[in-house]
């Protein structure tokens, strides 16, 4: 047999049950953002099916995009072992850059390569850097993981090709690229 006490205690939690139920709205939604959201607010746009976050600045996708490649040989001084294709429509927000070398001869300070992570303009009348790394410290024969966040600019606007170009200072022996990932959200505003 229930007591008083109990069937009231019963009916509070049932009440706060209720206000719960009707309170959880889900993911607020819509097809444009608030207009002052705080940072970290999540939103999921409707009109473009992109759960996405206010980072303080702008809106991003919430989902990381990744640019992945294998290994390759680097032929010579001034060459681009790799080129990305992005999407037109949005601009990049870079979030790491990976790549795994591998130096033939021990490097130093003057004998060395620069691997450089870079944005193209579609007509290849500019570019801008992302992240670069130097393998003026390396030793030879052993893979050798460089992995950051990107140094330069995290956002280039209209570059719609990622490229990794390499560059050679004297005589450092040869390079091979293992691997090689640029990771990314799309910015959305």
């Amino acid at each position: 047999m229930i007591n008083l006490d109990t069937q009231r205690q019963i009916a509070v939690l049932a009440d706060q049950l209720e206000r719960l139920r009707k309170a959880d709205a889900g993911t607020p939604s819509g097809a444009s953002f608030p207009t002052s959201p705080t940072t970290g607010f999540l939103f999921f746009r409707t009109d473009l099916g992109f759960l996405c976050y206010y980072d303080g600045t702008r809106w991003l996708t919430t989902h990381e995009y990744v640019l992945d490649a294998d290994a390759a040989a680097v032929p010579a001084n001034n060459t681009a072992p790799y080129e990305w294709q992005m999407r037109q429509d949005y601009n990049p927000f870079f979030t790491r850059v990976t790549a795994t070398v591998i130096v033939a001869t021990t490097n130093n300070g003057t004998n060395f390569w620069t691997v450089r992570f870079r944005g193209l303009i579609l007509d290849r009348s500019g570019a801008t850097t992302i992240h670069d790394f130097t393998t003026a410290a390396d030793s030879a024969d052993g893979y050798l993981l460089k992995d950051a966040v990107p140094t330069g600019s995290q956002t280039p606007a209209n570059d719609n090709t990622v490229q990794v170009f390499v560059t050679q200072t004297l005589a450092p022996g040869a390079l091979t690229i293992v691997s090689a990932s640029v990771a990314y959200r799309l910015i959305v505003t």
